[in-house]
C-alpha cells in the first residue's frame, strides 16, 4: 500500500509539471510574432524568384523593403529620409511621409575626384 501511494504522488507531480510547462509555452508563444501573419503584412520576405526586390532606388535615393501589404503592394523605407514608397502590383509608386521633399528631388552627385591644390596659394 505504501508503494501505491508513492507511485500516485509521483504521477500527480509529473502531471502538475506537464501542466505548468504547457501554460509556460503558451505564454511564451504569445510574446511575439514568430512568422504568423498578424494582419500587418501578408509577408515579411524579399528577394528570391518570387519575392519583391529587397532594395529600390527612387530619384537616386535608396530604399529598403519593409513589408508586403495585404493589397499586394510592397512598402519600402528610404534609408536617409522619414519617407515611405509603396509600389503597387501594377508598378506605380506612391510616396508618403514627413521628409519626402528630399526624396522627390534628384540628389546632386558627389565629385568623383579631389581637386588638385593650387600651387600658387
Amino acid at each position: 500500500m505504501k508503494a501505491y501511494g508513492k507511485r500516485k504522488l509521483m504521477l500527480m507531480t509529473v502531471f502538475a509539471l506537464a501542466a505548468l510547462l504547457l501554460v509556460a509555452a503558451t505564454v511564451f508563444a504569445t510574446r511575439g510574432d514568430y512568422g504568423v501573419n498578424s494582419g500587418a503584412s501578408a509577408s515579411s520576405t524579399c528577394g528570391g524568384t518570387s519575392g519583391p526586390s529587397c532594395t529600390i532606388s527612387y530619384n537616386g535615393h535608396p530604399a529598403s523593403y519593409s513589408a508586403t501589404n495585404n493589397d499586394g503592394s510592397y512598402s519600402y523605407q528610404f534609408d536617409d529620409y522619414d519617407c515611405t514608397a509603396v509600389v503597387s502590383p501594377t508598378g506605380s509608386v506612391t510616396i508618403g511621409g514627413e521628409e519626402c521633399g528630399g526624396v522627390n528631388s534628384t540628389p546632386t552627385p558627389a565629385p568623383t575626384e579631389t581637386p588638385e591644390p593650387d600651387p600658387e596659394n
